[in-house]
């Protein structure tokens, strides 16, 4: 991580030639230091959750700790790359807009990424113990303990993609408005939803605990919605949520990759689940797309031709 730092400021450097730091005071410098505190307090608060977690997970057994981890790290490399980076791009341009300007620029955005979120998180549920030994085990040693329980976490982190990807641009949309107070209520409220879950599920499973994340991910979405019409910021578009359903789907039928059934994923007595589970979480989607109405070409469309309404 320290080298990588290293790496992008190295980067910038060339870009930076004629440019010099000046020690005056600047009369931005107080407002932008006002926001940065509350702001970085809501970005973090998944690491505050993942210390409540940790100190749940000491009565299970000592793998399912790495098996969190293991699956934190994608789930987090997930909402970096298609939610976090997407947001802080477009986060100077939400500043200079409100109201229905604001509600209209984040639409397109809204329905593009969701669209994206949904599928993905799908994939990882569905997917769950194939990611888990592509990224894991290939590079190191991953004993059948930790396979299953990094695999069990990922399916339910995966039902979580969704709504905690678009949570984050909600929460930048609150920023943008100056609704300080509004979006650190908004990102405590979710945090404490999401431990209340974590003490109430701490004895039903590692899939139902980690489940509690995606469950208050949804509440938060509603209440930022919720937050953001009453600014008169209308997105009039509820992001497909339905869309994470072929993923549920296979993850019914979540085998590991060598073919035994994981037994984490099945309830005690079950019959083998059948073996083409990824297949029928794709085969749901084009039910998912009819029932929805979705319209799949022209957001894919879009996700290929850029976003002209922005």
């Amino acid at each position: 991580m320290s080298l990588g730092g290293l790496v992008q400021a190295l980067v910038q450097l060339p870009f930076l030639r004629g440019f010099r730091l000046e020690g005056r005071w600047h009369p931005a410098f107080l407002p932008a230091l006002l926001r940065m505190g509350p702001f970085a307090f809501t970005t973090s608060l998944r690491q505050f959750l993942n210390l409540v977690l940790t100190n749940i997970l000491t009565r299970y057994p000592p793998a399912a700790v790495t098996g969190f981890y293991n699956a934190e790290v994608v789930f987090q490399m997930v909402l970096g790359l298609f939610a976090t980076s997407p947001a802080i791009a477009l986060f100077p341009r939400m500043s200079t807009l409100k109201g229905e300007d604001l509600g209209r620029f984040l639409r397109g955005p809204f329905q593009r990424l969701s669209l994206v979120l949904a599928l993905l998180g799908g994939l990882l549920t569905g997917l769950a113990p194939f990611v888990v030994v592509l990224l894991f085990g290939l590079f190191g040693p991953l004993t059948p303990e930790n396979r299953a329980y990094s695999a069990e976490v990922l399916a339910a982190l995966g039902l979580a993609v969704l709504p905690w990807g678009v949570n984050t641009f909600f929460l930048r949309g609150l920023y943008a408005l100056g609704k300080v107070r509004e979006a650190v209520t908004a990102s405590a409220l979710v945090f404490l939803l999401n431990t209340l879950g974590y003490w109430l599920l701490r004895d039903a499973g590692l899939f139902l605990l980690n489940l509690s994340t995606a469950l208050a991910g949804y509440l938060g979405l509603f209440l930022y919605l919720f937050r953001l019409e009453r600014e008169g910021v209308g997105v009039g578009y509820v992001p497909p949520t339905c869309c994470a359903l072929p993923g549920g789907a296979s993850g019914g039928g979540a085998r590991a990759p060598f073919g035994e059934p994981l037994p984490e994923f099945l309830p005690p007595g079950s019959p083998p689940s059948p073996p083409p589970g990824g297949l029928r979480g794709w085969g749901a989607l084009p039910a998912c797309r009819l029932g929805l109405g979705l319209p799949l070409k022209a957001l894919a469309k879009g996700l290929l031709g850029g976003n002209r309404g922005v």
